[in-house]
């Protein structure tokens, strides 16, 4: 430890005051009376939508509803689209085919009984 004394510490700066003037008190309205107030009516809600339809940030989230929208419905018609398929075969024995081996031997049989092994090669299958 050392006997050196510790430096004197700073004063705090005084808060500093803005240049301008504290803004003023609004005076309050009085309250609109029930007459005065404005009816409630379709011409005024359609046009309070329309207004608020053509807001840039309202206008983008309308257009991205929109193609939500369009990409679920495609998404729809495409899944309905692809799982439409030829019905399976279901294990029924293949009528009609025709299948050898590779050595030349005749392997139709086996084939229209849905009995297949590595070395069945098909001539013709049915439609």
């Amino acid at each position: 430890m050392t006997d050196t004394p510790e430096p004197p510490k700073k004063p705090k700066p005084a808060p500093r005051r803005s240049a301008r003037p504290a803004p003023a008190a609004k005076p309050k309205k009085a309250p609109a009376k029930a007459a005065e107030k404005k009816k409630d009516t379709v011409a005024g809600r359609a046009k309070a939508i329309a207004s608020t339809a053509t807001k840039p940030g309202n206008r983008t989230k309308m257009i991205g509803g929109i193609a939500a929208g369009m990409g679920a419905a495609g998404a729809i018609i495409a899944g309905v689209l692809f799982t439409r398929r030829r019905p399976a075969n279901d294990g029924a024995p293949l009528s009609g085919a025709k299948a050898h081996q590779a050595d030349g031997t005749d392997s139709s049989a086996e084939l229209a009984a849905n009995i297949a092994d590595e070395g069945l090669v098909p001539d013709k299958l049915p439609d």
